[in-house]
């Protein structure tokens, strides 16, 4: 694209624009909502078409706020230039997946955790002498990569150092998941660590399936969902005394959000469903009364005097004007 083909708008207008697609999407789910209500099925072909519509519409206003993440990479080599002097180390930099796109506002924030985490990559990179030892290159090697996966960014940090994860990652940990994000390290050691960084493409819309648990409606996120299965009598054992679900011969951790957020439980599993859902490195199974569906929906700060509660990513306004809890798989897991 030249520079006549592009303008430049500013930020305060495409934060204005996604705030009235999320309204729009808002709007929609509560049409939908009283045509459900009330069993119409004449405007089923109207409706659809305005579904499309704002779908459509979604997608444009999200490609708006996209940038590269080249404009978050390009400041690293230099930044490493300096590093590398400082620890006498010889490193390696590689970037690779400088085209994909981020959200801008994610962009913003996810520098500093990025370089929190090249930093301990280069804190587990053995001297020279040691390497040489070791039987490996005299020069060190740090991958800075990016990539899509499913609706997301994957970010990935890897190094080819002792394979030694650090204690103290929970600082750039909190930070990835203030941006509704996630982070997760692999490891082999003598040899090499990566850290996953795993972002959303937005942060104000997301798709997600509604859950009752006990009397109140909550939300997961779509992407995190591995699969859905009705409970019956005997699918959940004990080993080493705790809850599991076999899966196709895996074994799935069990969590009961009922006890965590003090709903009534009948107590009986016969009839409830539980939700298998991949958060990380993390695989585990929600218990759950009823599935009520899929929906688009916005996503919504949960303001000052829910700041401290670490079981919920914010809120979202339904079709009929009721409020669900998106669930921070993180914390429940």
């Amino acid at each position: 694209m030249n520079e006549k083909d592009s303008i430049r708008v500013d930020t305060a207008k495409l934060d204005e624009l996604m705030n009235l697609m999320a309204e729009l999407v808002i709007a929609k789910s509560r049409i939908l909502d009283t045509l459900r209500k009330y069993n119409i099925k004449e405007v089923d072909e109207s409706l659809s078409q305005l579904s499309r519509i704002t779908l459509d519409l979604q997608n444009v206003v999200m490609k708006v706020r996209m940038v590269n993440v080249e404009t978050v990479f390009s400041k690293f080599p230099r930044i490493m230039r300096d590093l590398e002097k400082q620890s006498g180390k010889e490193i390696d930099f590689i970037m690779q997946g400088t085209e994909t796109e981020l959200d801008r506002t994610v962009s913003e924030e996810i520098s500093e955790p990025i370089l929190e985490l090249l930093n301990f990559s280069i804190q587990d990179l053995e001297d020279p002498n040691e390497r040489i030892t070791k039987g490996k290159n005299k020069k060190c090697s740090i991958r800075l990569s990016a990539k899509y996966e499913g609706n997301g960014v994957v970010i990935s940090i890897q190094s080819d150092g002792r394979g030694v994860i650090p204690q103290e990652i929970s600082g750039p940990r909190q930070k990835i998941e203030n941006l509704k994000g996630s982070l997760s390290t692999e490891s082999q050691k003598g040899s090499w660590m990566r850290f996953n960084i795993r972002l959303p493409l937005t942060l104000s819309i997301m798709r997600a399936l509604l859950v009752n648990i006990g009397k109140y409606v909550y939300a997961v996120p779509i992407e995190n969902i591995n699969t859905t299965q009705k409970l019956v009598k005997g699918d959940i054992k004990f080993v080493q005394d705790r809850e599991v679900f076999m899966l196709r011969g895996e074994v799935i951790p069990i969590v009961r959000p009922h006890k965590i957020f003090g709903e009534e439980d009948s107590g009986y599993d016969e009839n409830k469903n539980i939700v298998i859902v991949k958060f990380g490195d993390k695989k585990y199974g929600i218990i759950v009364d009823v599935l009520l569906g899929q929906d688009d929906i916005v996503i919504k700060p949960l303001g000052k005097l829910l700041s401290d509660v670490d079981t919920f990513n914010g809120g979202a306004i339904l079709g009929d004007g009721s409020i669900a809890l998106i669930l921070d798989l993180g914390a429940l897991s």
